[in-house]
């Protein structure tokens, strides 16, 4: 029988965390699982009914939702804009900054909220403190320049969402020498540090690579301690989110787009690294730690090389199942390579399956259970909520007709969002329900300050208060709640 998330035990173990907000990034624990009941079990035909739209400009970064307000970055010039739950009418706006990046400009941070203030930061490293009582500025910081080593090294530029925990903001710097803290953690309040992790050195002298990944820390409360867990460049490294005292770190390779995903119940971790392979060469792997009682050390229990097609793949943990992008032909291997599970066989008929689909993971295990042909490989995003699993993919497109403006054959490149609701079964997982974000003209922008289409991209979705947010070419809203209110 299938296991679901007890979502009642959630609720209480956070505390004062209501069961309907979301004011950091993947809802509880970081984990991808939102706190939701009384959901649409099925889709009807095209979908569950839009109730608005709103156009924030550009942004990379989706909405914090608390009481009947939406907070969502946006603009080539940043703003926080505050939005009504229930009609989306712009409630609030503070302009926070230059959000320029070499190559994608737009902030790509959830704006973090708590006590009354929120943060959010754009590519360039900057980070704001916003009064959200008298919506206003009180406190900015640069990541780079007021604590690493005076510039980023992504291309992307600064992409995550800082961590938070009680008060306190956690973030990378891109620290690149033995001078500069590699993690921060400031005090929402007052921008003021709190504690900064220590640097360390390799054998030879030279500093190891924390400096930024692409990817957003958590943190987790574990077996009562809170723990940050962060992927570095080379490094997933675990602090005490009190005092930044190192915990543990395992070495990997490259840039981690999975945020660390918690399994509160087991008190397992579940990360993206680069693990040895059969052939002992390291490559992408879905790993899954064991955290010990006290949170100071880990063992591996399984890997699965080329979970992920790229180093951005995503997943969610629902009961026993993990629901996650990658090759379902990939064997399950121990922490030095040995093989623990064999490969799936190649489906004749579908000949090599050398592509990512949506698999249905054991979680025990790691063995495939169950795939279905989804190519979530070009940013999709999987996330949960009430036991459903909610998946991202693009529709194919055509070749542009030619006798089109150059702009319209732009426009006509931009493969449509579709968004899948997944229903877990005995043996595996069904599609229950379709919704298609269509690409929206300058028409339907209407008044938005950033009219170029061509900064379409999938966005994390978040369900809160029975809404599903999706982030494609503005902020779409829909309402699957089974019963909304007549």
């Amino acid at each position: 029988m299938i296991k679901s998330i007890n979502l009642l035990l959630v609720c209480i173990l956070l505390g004062n965390l209501t069961s309907a907000d979301v004011t950091t990034y993947r809802g509880i624990d970081g984990s991808g699982t939102y706190a939701e009941t009384g959901l649409l079990r099925t889709w009807p035909e095209g979908g569950p009914k839009r109730t608005w739209f709103a156009s924030p400009g550009r942004g990379w970064g989706n909405v914090s939702v608390v009481g009947d307000k939406v907070y969502v970055i946006g603009g080539s010039t940043a703003s926080l804009f505050v939005h009504a739950l229930e009609d989306g009418k712009t409630l609030g706006e503070v302009k926070l900054g230059s959000a320029g990046a070499k190559g994608w400009p737009g902030s790509r941070t959830a704006p973090i909220i708590m006590d009354g203030m929120a943060a959010g930061g754009t590519p360039n490293g900057q980070l704001y403190g916003i009064d959200l009582t008298t919506m206003t500025k009180t406190w900015d910081l640069n990541a780079w320049k007021n604590f690493g080593n005076g510039k980023g090294t992504m291309g992307w530029g600064w992409s995550e969402t800082p961590a938070k925990h009680g008060n306190l903001v956690i973030f990378s710097t891109a620290s690149k020498n033995l001078e500069t803290p590699p993690l921060v953690a400031i005090d929402i309040r007052t921008g003021k540090t709190v504690w900064e992790m220590a640097q360390e050195a390799h054998p030879d002298g030279k500093p190891k690579k924390y400096s930024a990944a692409d990817g957003s820390g958590v943190v987790i409360q574990h077996r009562g301690r809170a723990i940050v867990a962060y992927p570095t460049y080379r490094y997933l490294v675990a602090l005490d989110a009190n005092t930044g005292k190192m915990l543990w770190e395992i070495p990997s390779e490259g840039p981690q787009g999975l945020p660390p995903l918690y399994i509160r119940e087991k008190g397992w971790l579940l990360a993206n690294l680069k693990m040895p392979n059969v052939d002992g060469k390291k490559v992408s792997s879905l790993t899954l730690l064991e955290l010990s009682p006290d949170g100071t050390s880990y063992t591996i229990r399984w890997c699965r090389p080329f979970a992920h097609k790229s180093d951005y793949g995503f997943a969610a943990v629902s009961g026993d199942r993990i629901y996650t992008q990658g090759l379902r032909i990939a064997p399950v291997l121990d922490a030095l390579g040995k093989q623990l599970v064999a490969p799936d066989p190649v489906d004749k008929k579908s000949g090599n399956t050398n592509k990512s689909d949506l698999l249905c993971l054991d979680l025990l295990t790691g063995k495939c259970l169950d795939h279905l042909d989804i190519d979530v490989s070009g940013g999709g995003h999987i996330v949960t909520a009430e036991g459903m699993v909610y998946v991202q993919d693009h529709l194919p497109v055509s070749p542009p007709d030619p006798s089109l403006s150059k702009e319209e054959q732009n426009l006509a490149k931009i493969p449509p969002l579709r968004m899948r609701l997944i229903q877990p079964t005995e043996t595996g997982m069904k599609v229950v329900g379709n919704l298609t974000i269509p690409i929206r003209t300058k028409n339907d922008l209407g008044g938005s300050r950033d009219r170029d289409m061509s900064w379409y991209a999938a966005i994390e979705p978040v369900i809160s208060h029975g809404r599903l947010f999706i982030r494609y070419g503005g902020l779409c809203v829909f309402d699957i709640r089974a019963n909304p209110p007549k």
